[in-house]
């Protein structure tokens, strides 16, 4: 017969529980304020509810999951998370880069980050000359998702909002697959 607690009552999915909570509030926290700042308001509503349910999810089930691994294959599988994870962010990076913009009005004095199309532009040139910025154009049309769905089309602008989300979420996979390891670790 097996005396080993259950793996929900030893302490196992507490800190998952713990980390999904305090990632709610995360976006409160003043280095998570810059990070957030870069994406438009109706992204940040989606992004930060699921990616603490998946972190809050993975940090407690690796450790329910690895209960019997060796010790070199959980080594094997935090280095191998650490390079995923770096990638991600580095993914992240370049990604926003690429599509996310700054457009400032003069006028209200104000910034806005909009998500642009995949591609070129689509809108007319009566509307937007090719020689303009992506910032310059957003300014006319206007600084919104909708602006920026005008000159890119719809579906482009999905795209680049979707591969952006999912960057973002496999970060908070990979920390979480992160803190489900060290647990482990830290147990063994």
């Amino acid at each position: 017969m097996n005396n080993r607690a259950s793996p929900l009552l030893d302490g196992n999915v507490a800190p998952g529980f713990w980390a999904l909570l305090a990632s709610f509030g995360m976006q409160s926290l003043t280095p998570f304020q810059y990070i957030f700042a870069l994406y438009p308001e109706y992204l940040r509503t989606m992004m930060v509810p699921l990616s603490a349910l998946i972190l809050g999810i993975t940090v407690s089930t690796v450790p329910i999951l690895l209960q019997e691994a060796t010790a070199q294959r959980v080594r094997r599988l935090l280095a191998g998370c650490w390079v995923l994870m770096v990638v991600a962010i580095l993914a992240l990076v370049v990604l926003t880069l690429r599509f996310v913009v700054e457009v400032h009005s003069a006028d209200e004095g104000t910034t806005q980050h909009v998500v642009i199309g995949v591609q070129g532009r689509l809108c007319a040139e009566e509307i937007c000359a090719p020689s303009l910025s992506p910032a310059s154009c957003l300014e006319i049309v206007g600084a919104d998702r909708s602006g920026s769905m005008r000159c890119w089309g719809d579906w482009q602008v999905v795209v680049a909002e979707t591969i952006i989300f999912a960057a973002y979420v496999s970060i908070a996979l990979f920390l979480g697959g992160l803190g489900g390891l060290m647990r482990v670790v830290a147990r063994s």
